[in-house]
């Protein structure tokens, strides 16, 4: 994959960025990363709309030709599901490139990791938060 390239790249010839290059890197990268963990959250509210559905048709359950529809939102759910999984790979993968960068470029990588601490972070590991977002959140930590 495409990340797992640059990486290596950035493993391969340390410190290759600017300052100035590694801020719109990162901006780039939130950018995508943003846009990633909103289909995330849209894929985890349909996942949860479509188990709702399901309870109710099966305690709603008058015809036969429900069960046809059943084994449909079944399988429907079991897409959304893969679904989210994919997902989150990808952001798993994120957090291992700015594992990478931070570790090759670590002098410069201050105002990342601020805004890390300040916007990311705490969504990740509020109490209410994920199991999924907490590991997100200590991956993360971890790599800075």
């Amino acid at each position: 994959m495409l990340y797992r390239k640059i990486e290596s790249l950035i493993e391969d010839h340390n410190k290759i960025f600017s300052s100035d290059e590694l801020t719109q890197i990162f901006t780039e990268l939130f950018k995508i990363f943003d846009k990633i963990e909103l289909s995330r959250l849209t894929l985890l509210a349909e996942e949860n709309e479509t188990e709702k559905e399901i309870i109710k048709n099966k305690t709603n359950k008058e015809a036969d030709d429900e069960d046809f529809e059943s084994d449909f939102e079944e399988e429907n759910l079991d897409n959304i599901k893969d679904e989210i999984s994919e997902v989150e790979d990808v952001l798993v993968a994120f957090s291992d490139a700015i594992g990478v960068i931070f570790k090759t470029h670590q002098e410069l990588s201050f105002p990342i990791a601020k805004k890390l601490l300040m916007s990311v972070l705490p969504g990740y590991l509020k109490n209410d938060s994920s199991n999924f977002e907490k590991k997100m959140g200590i991956f993360i930590l971890d790599d800075m």
